[in-house]
């Protein structure tokens, strides 16, 4: 159980749920929070609750899964205004008490909506050609994390997804509660009276111990995809295994080589590629510390897609070869430090942020991240480009006749 106090203008209610990946489950996990937050057994039916969070002031419940390593977790946060704002005494215990029947309280959940939200899921597989950019994401992932869990979307492959029933999200609801770590976090402009009601509410919360266990990819010949479908752009995306993981000495240089790489609208890959030789329509790079990984991703004209290619590994190789300067470094230093800044001013990021010092049992405040930031030199940006491997090259081209 902890609270953030602060002074927003609303109260959040977050549940995190933790528990080991497992692709036999995903698709379970994956529509189960959707399900949970549509109805409960007071209100049941989507109409009802919904009317129920327009009498509590517009309050609403937004749900998430996200991957932490070899964990998977369910967020589910309710919002609400600040009951001193909106003058009502009674919001608070109300939305406590809602809250904890809609998440925890539940003697049965709506099949209605289940089948909704199954159908829903298999759709999006179904239009997968439809939209580009996901299709190309979820082929490269497949060839690129072809021997991890990452080779498959955390909605659940799509066979499992179709082998769902009623019954199985009943026996995996249940099993949520006993097996899953659950942590409660409320934040907001609290009093010692609602941290009591909080926790009378949720006496089952005990304090967790997290495994979070992060491994590095074996490396592999290089594997080059070409996968064609209609389309009137090509998508191109380059993955490197890159071996530092949050939490490690070199984290920090490893974000800031990323915002140097392709980041940023200053990145080399933005101002080489598309600014001065005009090769593609868009292009950035993605670093994951908790997979171990980058990745180059771009949309190009089909007539220009094998220089583009060409032209973006000869900068990541011409970056390794000859380095960073002092005003690329000191420009992406003060582009992640705002970032970090920035999250400040937004509740949910302190919320999430709150929770990922949790599962990943780091103190750590913005100030000591910040001054970490600061101490990173060229050497160290050197040492993580050093690190670098290419493995894997994905081009998604038009369809030959």
């Amino acid at each position: 159980m902890h609270f953030i106090e602060n002074n927003f203008k609303t109260i959040q209610f977050s549940a995190f749920f933790t528990a080991p990946d497992d692709l036999k489950v995903r698709a379970y996990r994956n529509v189960l929070p959707n399900v949970l937050t549509k109805t409960n057994d007071q209100f049941k039916t989507k109409l009802l609750l919904n009317e129920h969070l327009e009498h509590l002031y517009g309050a609403y419940f937004r749900q998430k899964i996200d991957k932490y390593a070899n964990q998977t977790v369910i967020s589910i946060t309710l919002t609400i205004p600040d009951p001193q704002i909106v003058k009502d005494k009674q919001l608070f215990d109300q939305a406590l008490a809602l809250f904890k029947s809609t998440i925890f309280d539940r003697k049965s959940l709506n099949e209605d909506v289940f089948h909704d939200e199954k159908r829903n899921t298999i759709e999006l597989y179904e239009s997968l050609k439809d939209r580009k950019r996901q299709y190309a994401q979820f082929k490269f992932f497949e060839h690129f994390f072809d021997h991890d869990n990452d080779r498959v979307p955390l909605v659940g492959s799509l066979s499992d997804v179709k082998k769902m029933s009623f019954d199985g999200l009943m026996s995996y609801y249940d099993s949520v509660f006993s097996h899953d770590q659950i942590e409660i976090i409320v934040n907001g402009s609290l009093d010692d009276d609602m941290k009591q009601k909080v926790q009378n509410a949720f006496p089952m919360i005990k304090e967790n111990t997290y495994q979070i266990k992060t491994k590095s990819r074996r490396l592999r010949a290089l594997k080059t995809v070409r996968d064609q479908i209609e389309t009137k752009q090509a998508i191109i995306m380059i993955g490197y295994v890159l071996p530092v993981f949050i939490k490690e000495s070199l984290y920090e240089a490893a974000m800031l080589f990323d915002a140097i790489l392709g980041e940023t609208p200053e990145s080399r890959l933005f101002q080489k590629i598309r600014e001065e030789k005009g090769l593609c329509y868009d292009v950035s790079s993605s670093y994951d510390g908790y997979k171990g990984v980058l990745i180059v991703h771009s949309g190009v004209s089909i007539e220009q897609k094998d220089e583009a290619l060409k032209a973006m590994l000869e900068l990541v190789d011409d970056m390794i070869k000859n380095h960073i300067t002092d005003e690329e470094l000191a420009s992406a230093k003060s582009y992640v430090s705002h970032m970090y800044k920035s999250n400040t001013d937004s509740q949910s990021a302190l919320t999430r942020r709150k929770f990922t010092s949790l599962i990943l049992n780091d103190p750590s405040t913005i100030d000591d991240r910040l001054a970490r930031i600061e101490l990173v030199t060229k050497e160290d940006i050197k040492k993580v480009m050093d690190l670098l491997v290419l493995d894997t090259i994905y081009m998604l081209e038009e369809e030959h006749d």
